[in-house]
């Protein structure tokens, strides 16, 4: 899957599915990054909660398939 990096500001995304962790880890970030997902609709972002003054991450998908499988392989549901 993309990435979505909104070049700065305040150009973040919120999409539909969203999902809250304790941390984002690097193992994480490679799965959202491997994830065999092409075409339109096929992108992630996370929101990490330093950047918010909150204790979580958000990680969150334009498209529930990968958002579903990120939660059962870290737990999250």
């Amino acid at each position: 899957m993309e990435y979505f990096y909104g070049g700065g500001g305040n150009n973040r995304p919120h999409f539909s599915s969203r999902i809250k962790v304790n941390n984002l880890t690097n193992e994480m970030w490679q799965w959202c990054t491997d994830y065999r997902l092409t075409g339109p609709f096929a992108r992630w972002h996370c929101e990490h909660g330093n950047n918010y003054n909150k204790d979580y991450d958000i990680v969150q998908f334009e498209r529930e398939e990968p958002a579903l499988m990120f939660a059962l392989k870290f737990g999250a549901l």
